[in-house]
């Protein structure tokens, strides 16, 4: 007669394993989950770098902000904020621009522009250094009719989630588990 096998023994000896196995593979599933975080964040750094490229060249920054709000709205370790630099230039001129009286020499604009453009000076210092500097050079021109744009409306901020469902996610819950089986397993070696 053939040999009947017990399942339930075996998922028994399977819960009862020693803890240490447990948390070698937690362990293991916790490597992973951090190289997966890693991975989550590089790929937002290339999604912010892409909506960078794309507000600089002023052109399809609404899907490239969309792919980035999507990326990180599904992915743990992503947070990121992202400051549309140049369209907010590009606004502020325009508004500086719609303030000059017709007779104003276009060689004063350039000049501020020149004057003031600094990739190491924030974005707003810029837009004001210009308005005064138009300002101050066209005396025609009230430096209080120059209204800039909020700066508010060109920064955008993206929260991750604490926990989601994906590589990262699903090592870190499953690392819990083992530890959480771990420490059964030990306790129940430890009553013995």
């Amino acid at each position: 007669m053939g040999t009947v096998y017990d399942y339930s023994t075996r998922w028994t000896k399977l819960v009862n394993l020693h803890w240490l196995i447990y948390v070698v593979v937690a362990a293991g599933l916790s490597a992973a989950g951090v190289y997966a975080l890693r991975q989550n964040n590089l790929q937002m750094g290339e999604l912010k770098a892409d909506v960078i490229a794309a507000d600089e060249a002023g052109e399809k920054v609404q899907p490239a902000l969309q792919a980035l709000g999507s990326h990180v709205f599904n992915h743990m370790n992503t947070s990121t904020q992202v400051t549309l630099a140049s369209q907010y230039s590009r606004d502020a001129q325009a508004a500086v621009a719609a303030t000059r009286p017709d007779d104003t020499n276009d060689q004063v604009y350039e000049e501020a522009r020149r004057e003031c453009e600094n990739p190491n000076i924030p974005l707003t210092v810029r837009a004001n250094c210009v308005a005064e500097y138009v300002s101050a050079n066209t005396p025609e021109l009230n430096q209080d009719e120059i209204k800039l744009p909020p700066e508010q409306q060109y920064v955008y901020s993206f929260a991750a989630p604490q926990w989601s469902a994906d590589i990262a996610g699903f090592s870190f819950l499953a690392a819990t588990s083992l530890f959480a089986m771990a420490v059964r397993s030990w306790l129940r070696l430890a009553d013995n």
